[in-house]
């Protein structure tokens, strides 16, 4: 339960940022939708030195999101 609380308040934060500022909106959606693609990615990857430049990646857009707020 709580956790389907917390969603609802990160989903509300994005309305609002969405009002607010729609260029950040863009930003993060953009960042979340790289994310997405990577961590499919890296499911899919054998090789080692692929999965740790695939990881370094999404670390990477991971700082990135928390930077912008998303």
């Amino acid at each position: 339960q709580e956790r389907m609380d917390e969603l609802e308040q990160a989903k509300k934060k994005r309305r609002q940022a969405a009002i607010d500022d729609p260029v950040k909106l863009q930003q993060v959606e953009s960042l979340r939708l790289a994310l997405t693609d990577l961590q499919a990615q890296l499911s899919a990857t054998t090789h080692d030195v692929r999965r740790q430049q695939l990881q370094s990646a999404i670390a990477q857009l991971n700082g990135q999101l928390k930077s912008v707020g998303g």
